[in-house]
């Protein structure tokens, strides 16, 4: 952070991420009308698992018929 007067103060804090279950990411995506056809860990088709640190999901709309 640099003031008006020009003094520069820099502060480092250590920060973690905490990235939503899959069971969550599921229901969001369900309540949004979204059917997962397939999901994995990275972009090479590994499983997802707690040492996972992204998801890759594919999912598609669901059409729902006219009333």
């Amino acid at each position: 952070m640099v003031t008006k007067d020009g003094i520069e103060t820099v502060t480092e804090w250590e920060k973690v991420k905490h990235f939503p279950a899959f069971s969550t990411i599921q229901d969001w995506l369900i309540e949004a009308g979204f059917e997962i056809e397939s999901a994995a860990g990275n972009f090479a088709g590994d499983p997802i698992t707690d040492e996972t640190d992204r998801a890759v999901i594919w999912a598609k709309k669901l059409v729902l018929p006219n009333k």
